[in-house]
């Protein structure tokens, strides 16, 4: 079934909000207004906050990573709710006009998937949002000039920084240079924790010659969670970037 048949059904059968189980009208999709207002906003730079952030100038979040967030990017990525995609890029698109750190943000980059994850899934889900939020700013969006090289295993295995680190190391190439000289760029994913994944891609992007490198994700661990994200994060739903 296509995923625009299961939308076109959904339209016609309403289905729960996939937090509260309330019945939804017709005009709403996966998550419910009233839960969506409960979601926990994360305001400023959040760059102190994350273990690996070198190469970063800034490192963002629409929302902090708590139980109706956990639900709502599960479902989006496993459940293809992908008109999730356009709740979670516009709380980014506030965040990009409300942050001076993000003005004069020129480029977005979806953090890319490996092929085979890609193939796998069925599409990139920071390519989606960062697509609607392309459309919703006005900034270029460019999905083709930063790729994943290395299809490494998911950093929920690792127990350590340096093991995060080693395992993100090299696994993104630039293959359109001339895309990012002199641009302030923003990244976009679902999660960022550690920091690491964000920070590897970051690093490549700013040694192809981009000016300034920002993260910017729909969620990250409340920062009480974020002491110690081995064992507070709920990992079996997170993929640590």
């Amino acid at each position: 079934m296509s995923v625009w048949l299961q939308e076109l059904i959904r339209f016609f059968f309403p289905a729960d909000c996939i937090s509260c189980q309330t019945r939804l009208p017709p005009d709403e999709r996966w998550l419910c207004k009233r839960c969506q207002s409960r979601l926990i906003l994360a305001e400023t730079d959040l760059r102190g906050e994350v273990a690996q952030a070198e190469a970063l100038d800034g490192v963002y979040s629409g929302y902090f990573y708590e139980e109706i967030l956990q639900s709502a990017i599960h479902h989006f990525k496993y459940s293809r709710a992908l008109s999730l995609a356009r709740i979670f890029a516009n709380r980014l698109a506030e965040v990009m006009r409300s942050e001076k750190g993000l003005v004069g943000a020129s480029l977005l980059v979806p953090l890319p998937l490996h092929p085979i994850k890609k193939r796998t899934r069925g599409f990139n889900q920071a390519a989606l949002v960062a697509a609607e939020l392309s459309h919703l700013t006005g900034i270029e969006l460019d999905e083709d000039c930063v790729v994943r090289v290395k299809n490494n295993v998911s950093q929920t295995t690792m127990h350590s920084a340096s093991e995060r680190i080693l395992n993100v190391t090299n696994i993104f190439k630039v293959v359109h240079p001339d895309r990012l000289v002199g641009k302030t760029v923003v990244i976009v994913d679902d999660l960022i924790t550690t920091g690491a994944t964000m920070n590897e891609c970051a690093r490549a992007v700013r040694e192809a010659g981009a000016a300034h490198v920002i993260a910017l994700s729909v969620g990250r661990p409340l920062l009480e969670s974020n002491q110690n994200t081995d064992s507070s994060t709920n990992s079996s739903e997170l993929e640590y970037l």
